[in-house]
């Protein structure tokens, strides 16, 4: 089992991180706190502050992301803040020196507005080393937190998953009924931008059983 790992941001996107020999989380040592990551390819700048993510130590950052036999762990070594992990019906909570196995796809959050989309699977790999199902299911799961924040977040992730939907075509009925379907919706939410901010709970309801179809057009197996 492969971890990827996902930042939730409101005004851009990234591609899935694997989490491969180790990938932490925290705090640049200044004034300014901004929240980095630690992979192996080298240190990503997220782009905003967040006082709940603590520094980084000279042993490490303080939470971590890990794989060991064929399970991926997250580990609060010494974070400001507890570490949530919500999953789709229930929410675990690592204290400093805690530690767990994933149980599944879920959301991690180490501070006060941070949030990271874990990805777990075992799948086929793109012409740039990213799982195809990974990247469609990250893109899924970020557009269905976004729906239930604001029509702009949903909009905008909701793009980006078309065009990965696009750049990555399956040669089935299944594929083009979930393209129309999205197209259809990200239509509708852009006519109606301008009059409100966040979406109906019928409609949130209505993406989430659109992404399940896409994520189960794209699981095939490796």
């Amino acid at each position: 089992m492969n971890g990827y790992v996902t930042p939730v941001l409101e005004d851009s996107e990234m591609d899935p991180i694997q989490v491969g020999s180790g990938l932490g989380v925290y705090a640049r040592d200044d004034e300014e706190w901004y929240v980095h990551l630690r992979t192996e390819q080298g240190e990503v700048d997220l782009g905003y502050a967040d006082i709940g993510v603590s520094r980084l130590r000279p042993d490490g950052a303080p939470v971590q992301f890990f794989e060991e036999d064929d399970e991926v762990f997250v580990r609060n070594v010494d974070n400001a803040n507890d570490v949530e992990i919500n999953y789709l019906r229930s929410t675990d909570v690592l204290e400093k020196g805690d530690s767990a196995k994933l149980r599944g796809d879920c959301v991690v959050e180490p501070g006060l507005h941070t949030e990271f989309l874990v990805t777990l699977e075992a799948a086929e790999r793109t012409d740039d080393d990213v799982p195809l199902p990974v990247l469609v299911k990250s893109g899924c799961r970020t557009l269905e937190i976004s729906a239930r924040s604001s029509d702009h977040e949903t909009i905008m992730h909701g793009q980006s998953l078309l065009d990965v939907l696009k750049r990555y075509p399956m040669d089935n009925a299944q594929y083009e009924s979930v393209v129309d379907e999205l197209e259809r919706l990200l239509e509708s939410l852009r006519s109606l931008e301008s009059v409100r901010d966040e979406l109906g709970e019928g409609r949130v309801n209505d993406i989430e059983r659109l992404t399940n179809r896409i994520i189960n057009v794209y699981a095939f197996e490796s």
